[in-house]
């Protein structure tokens, strides 16, 4: 049950890096332009593009590392730094995620459709997510 979890876990965030992947590659999906993207993704206020090729390729990058670590910390490996860096992943997934309901995050991300789509889809998956990686810390620390 542990490891398809942690599949699931690794699914979900290599397809939120492919998505990063293809908008620091200029694509807007699903998005008609990047205007719209930006407001859909980024949500700053103000803010009509897109964040920088590489900031979003880093991010990217971040997505794919933690798909593995999942992968990783369930597949028999003993190195107990696969389980600090676990929960590392945790606090930065429900950091994150508590964040999205905070004033102090809306102050900064008003824009629509992002506000609405924090609150609802992006800021509870990464509750979830981070959720998923302390379950899988605790697994390894049991």
């Amino acid at each position: 049950m542990i490891g398809l979890m942690a599949k699931l876990m690794a699914l979900v965030l290599a397809a939120i890096g492919v998505l990063h992947t293809i908008w620091a590659t200029g694509g807007t999906w699903p998005a008609k332009d990047e205007r719209a993207l930006a407001h859909m993704v980024a949500g700053f206020r103000d803010r009509d593009r897109m964040p920088s090729e590489p900031l979003t390729i880093a991010v990217a990058m971040a997505l794919f590392i933690a798909a593995f670590w999942a992968i990783a910390m369930v597949g028999g490996l003993g190195n107990p730094l696969l389980t600090v860096g676990g929960a590392v992943i945790a606090a930065i997934l429900i950091l994150r995620g508590l964040a999205g309901f905070t004033p102090q995050w809306r102050a900064l991300t008003p824009q629509e459709p992002f506000a609405r789509l924090d609150r609802l889809a992006y800021s509870p998956l990464s509750l979830a997510l981070g959720a998923g990686f302390v379950v899988l810390v605790l697994w390894r620390l049991a």
